[in-house]
């Protein structure tokens, strides 16, 4: 009987120790598995955030590339309108040209039919005046 207590308990603890070796290695598979999965966790993080960057940076493109194109279309209107005006000036000018010759001749002519020049009228004009 007492060989049989030995036995058992030497079965015992040899199941013990079988039974420490499992649970060891189902804790060392727990934390492998639960490293593995960290590190499957944190390369997906990486992918995630490399995606999203890609992303941002191709947004931050395309606003750079149509404010781009808003500044050159800018440009050109502001070009546009401001060779429109030049253009009406430079029309005002020779109108006004014109005009100015149109009146030099007119006032040529008036001369030669009144035999009399406008400053010579003005001097009389101011003796006169300044008899009364």
């Amino acid at each position: 009987m007492e060989e049989e207590k030995r036995e058992h308990e030497s079965k015992m603890k040899k199941m013990e120790a079988e039974m420490e070796q499992v649970f060891m290695k189902k804790r060392s598979r727990r934390k492998l598995c639960r490293k593995a999965q960290m590190e499957e966790e944190k390369r997906e993080h990486e992918s995630k955030m490399k995606k999203m960057e890609a992303e941002m940076e191709q947004v931050f493109e395309m606003k750079v590339k149509e404010k781009k194109q808003k500044l050159k279309d800018s440009e050109a209107e502001l070009t546009r309108r401001h060779e429109e005006r030049k253009k009406a000036l430079e029309l005002q000018i020779r109108e006004l040209e014109d005009r100015r010759k149109a009146f030099e001749q007119e006032k040529s002519e008036w001369e030669q039919q009144n035999g009399v020049t406008l400053d010579e009228l003005r001097r009389k004009s101011l003796e006169a005046n300044s008899k009364e």
